[in-house]
């Protein structure tokens, strides 16, 4: 079968895993994903040294902010319109790890 996103592959293959299987996928993904309420805290306190780039293990990004105050703060405006996605990036990336564990 052809997927045009992970997202399919991934809900594709997790409806062909036994309760187990399943169980054991919500373990691991809950074990690893990244709460996007932290990431926002982590954002709105700490963001102008990029803290929250270290949350979302993009570690040369937490450094460039850490380093230069997040360009003035420009990068940390930005990061606000797009946390949302990096924390559905990463999130999508620990499914597909788990579920590609499982098959």
């Amino acid at each position: 079968m052809d997927y045009s996103t992970k997202e399919e592959f991934i809900n594709d293959q997790y409806e062909k895993l036994s309760e187990t299987g399943k169980t054991k996928f919500r373990m691991k993904v809950a074990k690893k994903s990244i709460d996007l309420d932290r990431a926002l805290y982590l954002w709105s306190f700490f963001g102008w040294f990029g803290f929250h780039q270290l949350y979302l293990k993009n570690y040369g990004a937490f450094f460039v902010r850490l380093f230069t105050m997040s360009c003035f703060l420009t990068l940390w405006f930005k990061d606000r319109f797009t946390i949302k996605d990096d924390v559905k990036k990463y999130n999508t990336e620990v499914e597909l790890q788990a579920i590609l564990e499982l098959i």
